[in-house]
């Protein structure tokens, strides 16, 4: 990442063993992943109102995503 960290919520896990053991390489982020607010809140008014909720799922994840991975490689 920009800062120099390593995000457990943003890396790659192989699905079979030693699938990831010669693969290298950065990850660049693109503008489009940044939306315009004005556009995502038009957007989102197309969507019928839900009661907003938090499952353990998502703060699982957010847990995850913000979580630095210290292993050496």
């Amino acid at each position: 990442m920009p800062d120099g960290k390593y995000y457990t919520g943003i890396m790659a896990l192989p699905l079979q063993e030693n699938a990831l053991d010669h693969v290298q390489g950065q990850v660049f982020f693109s503008e489009c992943m940044e939306p315009d607010l004005t556009t995502l809140v038009t957007y989102d008014e197309n969507f019928p109102k839900k009661k907003k909720q938090l499952l353990d799922c998502q703060a699982e994840f957010e847990a995850a995503v913000v979580e630095i991975d210290t292993t050496v490689y």
